[in-house]
Formats: structure tokens, C-alpha cells, sequence
């Protein structure tokens, strides 16, 4: 896709792939850029504000992405845009028809020592 704006790309990055707090953004005008359906989803419904993040969010890079909002715009806006990634979620998940119920769960007979 040709994309305008405010760029964070986690795909560049060698070390840690995660780290959006400390990736500077990257300024972009009709760059092409190679991405997912999901990551456009999330990058239309986030604030225009916030950099388009092009990379996989693990665990570690959903946290990375909370404490940017966190760092860069504050509590409330950072709580405003986690019920923006919550609904998402919640949508995404529904029009997929994804479900989990317990028989999906797999329950071992034993539980392994530590």
C-alpha cells in the first residue's frame, strides 16, 4: 500500500521488534509499504495521531504500545484508545465468528511439577 503520514515500522528493526516507545517515527510521503489487513484495521480506527504501526504486537508490543500512549499523550487519552483496541477486538473477533468455549480447553489429568 502507498501510505502518507507518520510511520512506526517494527519490521525494520534487528534487536527487538517490540520496542515502539524507543523506534522514532518515520515520515512518509506515498512510500510504499508492505503490510497486513489488521494492521491498516487498527492503524483506521486509532487516533490519527498515533503512527501507523507496521509489525506483529506480541504481548511485549501491546505493552510497548500502552506505555507510548502513555508517555506521549497521557492517562485519559491512553484510556480512550485501549477501549479503541478493547471494541476492535471485541468486533473483529465477532465478524469472524471466533468463540472459545470450555471444550475447546485442554485440561491436563496431572499437573506438571516445577
Amino acid at each position: 500500500m502507498r501510505f502518507t503520514g507518520s510511520l512506526i515500522d517494527l519490521e525494520s528493526q534487528v534487536l527487538n521488534d517490540q520496542d515502539i516507545v524507543h523506534t522514532d517515527p518515520i515520515a512518509c510521503n506515498r512510500t510504499r509499504i508492505e503490510t497486513t489487513v489488521g494492521r491498516v484495521l487498527l492503524s483506521a480506527n486509532l487516533p490519527s495521531e498515533l503512527p501507523f504501526l507496521n509489525g506483529t504486537l506480541k504481548k511485549k508490543g501491546l505493552q510497548d504500545l500502552v506505555n507510548y500512549c502513555f508517555v506521549t499523550y497521557g492517562l485519559e487519552r491512553t484510556v480512550e484508545i485501549l477501549d479503541i483496541v478493547k471494541a476492535l477486538g471485541f468486533t473483529v473477533a465477532t465478524q469472524a465468528g471466533i468463540s472459545i468455549g470450555v471444550d475447546d480447553m485442554r485440561i491436563r489429568a496431572t499437573r506438571p511439577s516445577s
